[in-house]
C-alpha cells in the first residue's frame, strides 16, 4: 500500500483485520483500537472515518503524520522501513521528478485527491541528518504539478541546509 494505492483494498485490509483482531468485521471497532494501542501518544488524534483514506472527513494532522512517522521509525529498522516507502523518482512515488535533480534523499508516501496534495516520510539530509516531514496542501486552484514543484523545492532546500 505504500508503493500502489489501492483504497479498495486499503478498506478491505482494515475490514480483514478487525475480523482477526476484534472478532468483528467493524472498520470503528479496528480503528478505536488501533488508537488506544498502537496510536496511543499521538497528540492530536485523528478523525478517523474510513480505512481507504478517501474521504473528506478524515481529519489527520502534520503533527499527528510526523509523530506516527517517529514511532514507525523507533520499531522498524531504518532499512527495512526505508525499503517499504518510495524514493521521489520516477519509479517512486511522484512520477515526475525534474530532469537532472537529485531526489534520492525523500522516502515518501504521496495522497492527492481533487484539491488536495499530501506528501509524507522522511528526508535523509547531506550531513546524513534523518527529518521527519508532512506536507498537506489544500483548496488550491493551481495544477497539482505545480505544488508538487514548490513541495520538491522546499524538500530540496532541507535536504542541502541541514
Amino acid at each position: 500500500m505504500l508503493r500502489k494505492s489501492d483504497n479498495f483494498l486499503a478498506e478491505q485490509l482494515m475490514l480483514t483485520s478487525a475480523a482477526y483482531q476484534t472478532d468483528s468485521m467493524s472498520f470503528d471497532a479496528m480503528r478505536n483500537y488501533l488508537l488506544k494501542t498502537r496510536l496511543q501518544g499521538i497528540l492530536e488524534e485523528p478523525l478517523w472515518v474510513d480505512g481507504s483514506g478517501l474521504s473528506r472527513y478524515n481529519l489527520f494532522t502534520p503533527t499527528s503524520v510526523v509523530q506516527l512517522l517517529g514511532k514507525m521509525h523507533k520499531e522498524l529498522d531504518s532499512t527495512r522501513l526505508f525499503s517499504l516507502l518510495p524514493i521521489w523518482n520516477a519509479n517512486g512515488t511522484i512520477s515526475n521528478t525534474p530532469q537532472n535533480r537529485e531526489s534520492n534523499f525523500i522516502y515518501a508516501k504521496s495522497g492527492s485527491m481533487g484539491g488536495v496534495s499530501n506528501l509524507a516520510g522522511y528526508l535523509r539530509t547531506k550531513k546524513g541528518n534523518l527529518l521527519y516531514f508532512s506536507l498537506m496542501n489544500n483548496n488550491f486552484r493551481r495544477p497539482s504539478s505545480a505544488i508538487r514543484e514548490e513541495m520538491y523545492l522546499l524538500l530540496e532546500q532541507l535536504y542541502s541546509t541541514y
